[in-house]
């Protein structure tokens, strides 16, 4: 089982990279020939039993937030591609999302429009190019937190009723200080 998941040790090194732990250049919409800055990923189980685990790259293009499927490699399926890191429409690295666009658009839309959510949440993208959801409680204290992962467990049919995705989010917390700067609680 754990070979299975070793795949998430590129998820990190890509997670580092785009977080400035080591050097690197953004990501790419290659049709377009725009930079994009990545955002999270979003992991997991996959409703159709043929596909197995599932991973997509949200990217910040221009003022939009855009996703494309991020892939193993085809000679060692326990290894992200590079080249998908990068969007490609055509060609043997071919990741645009296609049918699933449906899926994750709603999401994308969240970010891109700094949107407002249920119980005072706030989706948006910093000045630093992350992605956060932010929480406002009864005493209007203000928790950031800044996305890295969204581990999705399970969700609805595309024809159901009610529409769901169920999962984790793996994020850093902030809190807004006195002096209106953001600061992690993080040692």
């Amino acid at each position: 089982m754990l070979i299975r998941f070793r795949i998430f040790d590129g998820f990190a090194i890509c997670l580092k990279r785009f977080r400035g732990v080591f050097p690197t250049e953004p990501s790419e919409t290659l049709d377009k020939q725009q930079a994009g800055t990545p955002l999270f990923i979003v992991a997991g189980a996959c409703p159709n039993n043929f596909c197995g685990m599932q991973a997509v790259l949200f990217s910040q293009v221009g003022a939009n937030v855009d996703f494309w499927w991020i892939k193993p490699q085809a000679t060692d399926p326990t290894s992200l591609e590079h080249m998908t890191l990068d969007l490609h429409s055509t060609g043997p690295f071919k990741n645009t999302a296609g049918r699933s666009r449906a899926v994750y658009a709603p999401l994308a839309d969240k970010f891109s429009r700094q949107a407002r959510g249920q119980r005072h949440l706030v989706f948006g993208v910093d000045d630093d190019g992350r992605a956060y959801i932010e929480e406002s409680d009864a005493s209007s204290k203000r928790i950031r937190m800044l996305l890295y992962l969204v581990w999705q467990e399970s969700w609805s049919n595309l024809l159901a009723r009610k529409t769901f995705i169920e999962g984790k989010i793996f994020y850093q917390r902030c809190e807004l200080s006195a002096n209106g700067l953001w600061s992690s609680n993080e040692a």
